[in-house]
């Protein structure tokens, strides 16, 4: 498990009693915090370790506690919805090495982290074109920065952004310039 400042031992703390379901009304920045600490480092749910904790997370706070009660369709649906409806709560607003600030789409390309990208996108078809209150810009604007970008990323490196860029497109992805904001 990739360790992310300390993360893992404060996570391990903070969810090793069972913890609580969350409630999105009470969802605060605290959790927000929380939150992005953990879609940043992958870590294992506790409660159900088949997901990643951010997974486990947004799937508690769209309702789903029972996968065995639902099908593929409702918990793509609640997710869709609880992402459309609160997606600002979702954003990470500081920067920390390779993470920007913004959605969770962002923070999963920033960190290379495919097999959960594609899982948002392609298996619960979250909305690509959230403009971030952070930057004003959508995911497909990041990527497309990062590949103009002057840094010294490896072919490698531009090869996966632009990957993640195709997926974006495939899901309907569009610029905040394209949506009427401005990045």
């Amino acid at each position: 498990m990739f360790v992310f400042g300390g993360f893992a031992s404060s996570y391990a703390q903070e969810t090793s009693s069972e913890g609580r379901v969350y409630n999105i009304d009470t969802f605060n920045e605290s959790d927000r915090i929380r939150l992005c600490g953990a879609v940043r480092s992958q870590a294992d749910s506790l409660k159900n370790p088949r997901f990643r904790y951010t997974e486990w997370e947004l799937l508690e706070l769209a309702g789903v506690t029972d996968l065995s009660l639902e099908t593929s369709a409702s918990v793509r649906e609640k997710i869709q919805k609880l992402w459309k409806e609160h997606h600002l709560k979702f954003e990470c607003k500081d920067t920390i090495g390779l993470y920007p600030r913004g959605n969770y789409l962002k923070q999963l390309i920033g960190g290379h982290i495919k097999k959960q990208f594609v899982k948002y996108v392609r298996s619960w078809r979250v909305d690509p074109n959230i403009i971030d209150e952070v930057d004003g810009c959508t995911a497909l604007d990041y990527v497309n920065a990062q590949i103009r970008s002057t840094l010294s990323f490896t072919q490698k490196t531009i090869d996966d952004f632009k990957e993640y860029r195709d997926i974006l497109l495939e899901y309907g992805a569009k610029s905040a310039n394209d949506l009427g904001g401005k990045c």
